[in-house]
């Protein structure tokens, strides 16, 4: 499947430096002692251990990425149908389809997401949309921004995004970030649960059912204010999603 970024990253260079396990590495050759040789090698080995296994959160991952972005490929090939057909076109959905029926899925990294906050702004401001309140948007089983709180210009948010699909489409791939940033967390703690002595299927079955509650959770939307996104997985909430699946911690 092709995936694309707008800054052409791969999907766990999407965390952020601060929240990514930075690997392992070798001591420079300088301050290695020749009298504690095996101490060296030892050290080595960690750090080739360590490498190993940040490879396969990697890979894991990547590859639970993968699977929802299919996923997501497809609702917007069955929504781009549905629009497209005759009588249920707009005029938005006809000049979409004519430019590039379907192209490919992009990552938004934290940059992208905060150049977005700030186009969103300004098309909100210059409608005259009170941004001071805010706004939870979500989707219908159309793929159409909703706004889901009782906000007093509920229509006319929901007119910006059906008037341009980039806003549209770009409000995907900012929830995404959010799931895409949980995901690669709760792939970090699966492995800390293999390293602390729990039964690998064990740790499977957990991290199916956290990442299952996180894409539920996604699903709700995310909500916007002049402050920008509000992360639904902060950490500051009482508990975090990946220590309510199977009660694990």
């Amino acid at each position: 499947m092709q995936v694309s970024g707008s800054n052409s990253v791969s999907p766990w260079s999407l965390i952020t430096e601060s929240s990514a396990t930075p690997a392992a590495t070798p001591l420079p050759a300088a301050t290695q002692n020749t009298e504690h040789r095996g101490e060296t090698l030892t050290l080595s080995g960690r750090a080739e251990n360590e490498a190993q296994r940040q490879q396969r959160v990697d890979d894991k991952y990547a590859q639970a990425v993968e699977r929802i972005a299919e996923h997501q490929s497809a609702q917007r090939a069955s929504i781009q149908a549905d629009r497209s057909s005759p009588g249920n076109a707009t005029k938005a959905d006809t000049q979409v389809i004519g430019l590039d029926s379907l192209p490919p899925l992009e990552f938004f990294n934290e940059a992208d997401v905060k150049a977005y906050e700030q186009t969103l702004m300004s098309e909100l401001s210059s409608r005259g949309i009170d941004t001071t309140i805010a706004m939870d948007l979500g989707f219908d089983y159309e793929g159409r921004v909703v706004v889901k709180n009782d906000h007093p210009d509920k229509a006319a948010i929901e007119a910006v995004f059906e008037d341009d699909m980039d806003l549209r489409n770009d409000l995907v791939k900012t929830s995404n970030y959010f799931l895409f940033k949980e995901m690669y967390e709760l792939h970090q703690q699966w492995a800390e649960k293999i390293d602390s002595g729990m039964e690998e299927e064990l740790a499977g079955a957990w991290l199916v059912n956290a990442v299952k509650t996180a894409v539920s959770k996604n699903s709700e939307g995310v909500t916007f204010s002049e402050s920008g996104f509000q992360d639904p997985f902060n950490k500051s909430a009482s508990q975090s999603l990946a220590m309510k699946a199977y009660s694990l911690k």
